[in-house]
């Protein structure tokens, strides 16, 4: 914020924010079980393929409100717990084009101090809805 309260003449056209979290799961029986359940492989890929796993989800989502924009959710296998999962979220916000030269850094400044709590807890919103809905239980 800092940059762009002090650079306002940097000419900007999106921004985003881009929170991640990884998470441990207690078994690799769970672990699969959440792979298996967001990228379900029956119909298609279990006829292709020996042991199909998902390497990476991405889910994108508009944004309403004073600053529209998306949403772009990606859910990975974690690369600090094994097994564990990785949740990593782009809110971003694309802003209109008449201000790219003339206030966008204005325009910018008031997005990141409107959105900037709900952007950060995003990826930990996905993250404890996947674990609400998918549950290690019968594992």
């Amino acid at each position: 914020m800092g940059v762009f309260t002090f650079l306002p003449h940097i000419p900007v056209r999106a921004c985003g924010v881009n929170p991640w979290v990884h998470y441990a799961v207690d078994s690799l029986d769970y672990y699969h079980k959440i792979g298996h359940t967001l990228a379900p492989k029956e119909l298609v890929w279990d006829t292709i393929f020996d042991q199909p796993g998902m390497q990476s989800l991405m889910i994108k989502a508009p944004r309403s409100g004073g600053f529209p924009g998306e949403v772009n959710v990606t859910v990975q296998p974690s690369t600090k717990y094994r097994p564990g999962i990785f949740v990593k979220c782009n809110y971003h916000y694309e802003l209109p084009s008449e201000s790219a030269h003339g206030g966008a850094s204005e325009q910018l400044l008031k997005f990141i101090r409107a959105e900037w709590e709900i952007a950060c807890g995003m990826a930990r919103r996905v993250a404890e809805e996947i674990f609400s809905k998918i549950k290690a239980e019968n594992v």
